[in-house]
């Protein structure tokens, strides 16, 4: 939330020279970036701000020494940055601005949700259900705290610091909480199996079938897809209780959300180890379009669409077929590098921008010419 899908570092988005003599400043000798946008709702217009204020020239590195060389990127790129972030004028956390605005992004690297680590399909899962239940949000946090304070307790038993005894309390938040996020996380992927399996049939010609699971690492596994908050508590507390000793033994929590994954399939064979890039990349756009589905029903609003050159990887027909979907969106961006992969008649029904030396300028185009 509030962070670039590409920058690792808050201080990559901020503008730079070669040196720190080049940098922009604010009038009082700050760095200083802003991005803002006003979002119309049905609710009325929300304005969100985001601001990244960088230390002043007596924080440079090369500060109060007249003989030093210039800072090279990397020294400046090393000193922090303050967010700060506005929600109609007033400083909210960067949790408060989960919910505020909905968009669904695809970029080339959504293709890790198929190749990556579980991490990143849990995160994704987080981050797509904590954008209209803010009780979800909530639950997450508290869970990841009481997860590192029981795995330092549980470390501290180990060494024989502390006492089993001591981890009751941490049983009990995990527990609660944990089966929240579990039933929740399986709530959700139920709703988007079934869009995504359409939309893969439609953009594959029905080629290959796909299916999206959610696997609550559970013993036994929890396959129940109507289970209640309260039932994936109780089977959380089960197998936390089970697995107590050897949770001790390695020094860490083994069972929970944390370690639960979404599962890719095509046609029955996981796609994470047997799915082309070709594969992958449809796959991945048939379950943007089902969040983006997901996300219109819960919230009661369709999301910004954002394509980050998808069109570029696939044959015309495909082409077609994404843009025939995003046309049904009230607003969406699309990027590319190759204007010509876009059909003439549809670009003229667009607005287009080019990007050049860091400028952006909208490009006049000719009306589309009719018949006479």
């Amino acid at each position: 939330v509030a962070k670039s899908v590409r920058a690792h570092a808050d201080r990559e988005l901020v503008g730079f020279g070669p040196s720190y003599e080049d940098c922009d400043e604010t009038a009082s000798g700050q760095m200083h970036s802003v991005v803002s946008a006003t979002v119309d709702r049905s609710g009325g217009s929300v304005r969100i701000q985001i601001d990244l204020v960088g230390p002043g020239p007596a924080d440079h590195p090369a500060s109060g020494n007249p003989d030093r060389p210039p800072a090279t990127d990397v020294e400046w790129s090393a000193a922090s940055f303050r967010k700060v972030i506005r929600v109609n004028g007033a400083p909210r956390r960067a949790a408060d601005l989960v919910g505020e605005f909905n968009a669904v992004l695809f970029s080339a690297q959504d293709l890790e949700l198929v190749y990556g680590a579980p991490a990143l399909r849990r995160r994704y899962l987080d981050v797509l259900i904590s954008q209209h239940d803010r009780t979800y949000l909530r639950a997450l946090q508290r869970y990841q705290r009481a997860l590192t304070q029981r795995n330092h307790l549980l470390r501290a038993i180990r060494n024989g610091w502390s006492s089993k005894d001591e981890l009751g309390p941490w049983d009990d938040r995990l527990a609660q909480d944990g089966g929240y996020i579990i039933a929740t996380r399986i709530s959700a992927m139920a709703a988007l199996r079934k869009q995504s399996a359409t939309n893969y049939a439609s953009l594959s010609d029905g080629a290959q079938t796909l299916r999206i699971d959610y696997r609550a690492r559970l013993e036994p596994p929890l396959t129940d897809e109507h289970i209640t908050s309260e039932g994936a508590s109780e089977e959380l507390a089960a197998a936390i209780e089970r697995s107590a000793g050897r949770d001790v033994s390695q020094g860490h929590t083994g069972v929970g959300p944390h370690r639960d994954d979404m599962e890719i399939h095509l046609d029955g064979v996981d796609a994470s180890r047997y799915a082309s890039r070709g594969q992958a990349r449809t796959a991945i756009l048939a379950l943007k379009f089902a969040e983006a589905e997901y996300l219109s029903r819960s919230r009661g609003e369709t999301p910004v669409i954002l394509l980050d050159d998808v069109l570029s990887e696939l044959d015309p027909r495909r082409r077609g077929l994404v843009l025939d979907r995003v046309s049904g969106y009230d607003q969406c961006l699309i990027t590319t590098a190759e204007l010509e992969a876009v059909p003439p008649a549809r670009l003229s029904q667009m607005n287009v921008y080019m990007v050049q030396h860091g400028a952006v300028s909208a490009e006049e185009r000719a009306p589309p010419q009719t018949g006479g």
